[in-house]
């Protein structure tokens, strides 16, 4: 089926790749340069479509330069038209890239895990239990031989020092 087929029968997409193939087989083909360029407006590609109007543009610049009605100048305006398109299209590219990764990032969707990235994932309650007792200056071994558990329970009371008499040494009643 050919382009003007496709798009009768409600084809778009498919319209659009056909004659996108026939513009690459010959770029010069303005005909199909406007067919496509329609297509894109009906398929709500602005970017696309203004690129290939100002294609069409350029070409139909150069001619009219060959034939004398047209000067350099204006053959130089219509390529920087094109180029700006170009360079628009490649902007436009990279911001929705940058996108979708901010809504990735934004998601919880960048993670070491969910890009199966080969590094070892960082495990953040070992690091905690590691480090929860730094604010305090003190380290679990130290709370430990004081009798406190990690979750600040008594282990065990330690035994109460004795009175003792001084003298004898014999504990007071």
């Amino acid at each position: 089926m050919n382009a003007k087929e496709l798009y009768e029968a409600g084809q778009l997409d498919e319209a659009i790749a056909v004659v996108t193939a026939e513009v690459k087989r010959a770029p010069t083909n303005t005909a199909a340069r406007n067919l496509l360029c329609e297509l894109l407006c009906f398929a709500g590609q602005w970017e696309r479509a203004d690129k290939q109007a100002d294609a069409i543009a350029l070409d139909g610049t150069e001619r009219e330069e060959l034939v004398g009605t047209r000067t350099t100048l204006d053959v130089l305006n219509a390529q920087q038209l094109l180029l700006n398109a170009q360079v628009q299209q490649v902007q436009n590219i990279a911001q929705l890239v940058n996108n979708s990764y901010s809504v990735a990032s934004a998601m919880g969707r960048l993670t070491a895990k969910d890009l199966a990235l080969p590094v070892q994932e960082y495990d953040d309650l070992k690091y905690y239990d590691a480090v929860h007792y730094a604010g305090f200056g003190t380290g679990e071994s130290a709370d430990e031989d004081a009798g406190i558990a990690p979750n600040g329970a008594l282990l065990a009371a330690p035994a109460a020092p004795g009175i003792t008499d001084d003298a004898t040494g014999a504990p007071t009643p």
